[in-house]
């Protein structure tokens, strides 16, 4: 795996500083090392110790392939937001200005035609309930509108407008007066209306994150979906 001395090393053992031309392997290192290493080093004797410690070449590549990997800068997985930050930067709340409930009227007609395309309403009027009340549950509600039919809290009863944002337990509405409005899902019933058909969502059965609803598996327990 490793060779001897070049030719030219016995040839000028004399010009290399080396002592004796019978001995250049010997001599070689030994030669090397005292023109290289510093006066400081020299002393403390590490000539001596060096000539006797092995050094693996695969190691040595190894350590080059991370130095060119770092001057090429790739750049280290970038770190996520908590949610604590996301709050305190404000990312997810909504101006002022631009709560206006007609601005949001064209996000309400792509839900419906997106409804009307998974629901197969564009094929045909009728319906099989269950099935398309299945791919409600797992379909996107942002832009749906959504009335709140039944509530714990008798304020939220009635509450109805275009849903702006969902999360696990939240619906986060804009009315027609322009007012933004956090309904939980919790304790509360939905409805929503997609052209003549109208269905119950139950809220404690919803409380799923929006991004995971479409892989979630919904159970149908006595006529109702339940989570």
């Amino acid at each position: 795996m490793y060779e001897g001395l070049p030719n030219f090393a016995y040839e000028h053992a004399s010009v290399l500083g080396l002592t004796s031309s019978l001995h250049v392997k010997d001599d070689f290192v030994s030669t090397f090392l005292q023109k290289s290493l510093p006066a400081t080093r020299l002393e403390k004797g590490e000539d001596g110790d060096i000539q006797h410690k092995f050094q693996m070449l695969d190691s040595i590549k190894k350590k080059s392939v991370v130095r060119d990997t770092e001057k090429r800068g790739i750049k280290k997985k970038a770190k996520k937001l908590t949610a604590k930050e996301k709050r305190k930067l404000k990312l997810f709340e909504i101006e002022k200005e631009d709560q206006k409930y007609e601005d949001y009227l064209p996000m309400h007609e792509l839900w419906l035609a997106y409804m009307r395309k998974t629901m197969g309403l564009d094929k045909r009027d009728d319906i099989n309930v269950q099935e398309s009340g299945m791919k409600l549950l797992k379909g996107d509600l942002h832009g749906s509108n959504l009335l709140v039919y039944k509530s714990r809290c008798p304020s939220y009863i009635g509450t109805a407008g275009i849903c702006l944002k969902e999360t696990k337990n939240m619906f986060t509405l804009i009315t027609k007066e322009n007012k933004v409005k956090c309904i939980p899902k919790l304790h509360s019933v939905f409805m929503v209306q997609i052209d003549d058909h109208v269905f119950t969502i139950a809220g404690d059965n919803f409380r799923v994150a929006a991004a995971k609803r479409s892989t979630h598996k919904f159970k149908s327990k006595g006529g109702q979906l339940t989570v």
